[in-house]
């Protein structure tokens, strides 16, 4: 069985797997949806759920999170990539401050793709199709995404399907990414996350595995290669 890595530089992307493929979503620093436009496929290495996920419903996969799964027939996929900041919030219509998660933030979270969503999922595959690859566009209809998503599905739903990210304030690197902007210092992070510099960079190199200056850099240049590409 080939792995196919689903993995994007352009914030959407298509895919299709055949059955009985293994296919993979890495750990990435963004956040991930999968949605599943046709055919349906099993997670083979979530421990806390067992899930088949079929067509018409779309899977939240967290940064740091990698996804594994067999194709059970013919499928395609479209991913979205997308940054966990602030602005998060405030795409969603959502007040930090208020946000309270009655269910288990571990595990993938899916939600059915309803029939706006659909409709907006075919102009992203026809746009993928015809091979139009500018990032701005993408980018706006990233944002249309999330307006449809408030505006059709219910505050519960919103906050059950992105409640690892929206609900876990305690965890470390949840909040470095909250806090992360293009513009940030390594100084500037250990400040919002209420630390000392030293402690911020203990801590951070226990959760990334590199210095935080090591880290924003690489970050620097990922957006270089995004900004040169488009």
């Amino acid at each position: 069985q080939d792995n196919n890595s689903l993995n994007s530089n352009c914030l959407f992307k298509e895919q299709t797997v055949q059955y009985n493929e293994v296919f993979f979503v890495p750990e990435l620093f963004e956040n991930c949806i999968l949605f599943v436009t046709q055919g349906s496929f099993e997670i083979v290495n979530d421990l806390n759920q067992e899930h088949t996920i079929i067509t018409d419903e779309m899977i939240f996969i967290p940064p740091f999170t990698s996804l594994k799964a067999r194709a059970l027939s013919p499928i395609k996929l479209i991913l979205l990539t997308f940054e966990n900041n602030n602005s998060l919030y405030q795409k969603l219509n959502l007040d930090s401050q208020t946000i309270i998660c009655n269910t288990v933030t571990t595990g993938f979270k899916i939600m059915k793709i309803n029939s706006h969503i659909q409709l907006f999922l075919s102009s992203i595959s026809a746009y993928l199709n015809d091979n139009i690859n500018c990032f701005g566009l993408f980018l706006n209809k990233q944002s249309e995404l999330f307006y449809l998503l408030k505006m059709y599905y219910s505050r519960d739903e919103i906050i059950n399907f992105f409640c690892s990210i929206l609900c876990n304030k305690n965890d470390f690197k949840q909040n470095v990414l909250k806090n992360y902007t293009r513009d940030s210092s390594v100084s500037d992070l250990a400040l919002k996350c209420n630390m000392s510099l030293k402690t911020f960079t203990r801590r951070f190199k226990e959760n990334f595995g590199e210095t935080p200056y090591q880290w924003l850099l690489k970050q620097n240049i990922r957006e270089i290669r995004i900004k040169l590409a488009d």
